[in-house]
């Protein structure tokens, strides 16, 4: 499983022309993956569902209000505590 969601974060359109996990975290946030906070990751994520309509540049509420729904669902099953 690690290796298959390994070889889709790496390649997939994250938008704004940033393919893959590691040029999304340079283009939206201007730091690498290994350092993003748990927010920014899922902001990240989010994006997956609908890269444009989800933009933190294009449509930051949009992508606000996705940002809280994935990180909803990382408590909910438990990959984040509430503090996070």
């Amino acid at each position: 499983k690690k290796e298959i969601i390994t070889l889709y974060l790496n390649t997939v359109d994250f938008g704004s022309m940033a393919f893959g996990i590691k040029v999304a975290s340079q283009t939206f946030f201007n730091k690498g993956q290994d350092s993003l906070t748990v927010p920014q990751a899922a902001t990240l994520i989010g994006l997956l569902k609908a890269p444009t309509w989800y933009s933190p540049v294009l449509h930051p509420d949009n992508s606000i209000r996705r940002r809280n729904t994935v990180m909803e669902l990382m408590r909910d099953n438990n990959f984040i505590t509430d503090t996070q």
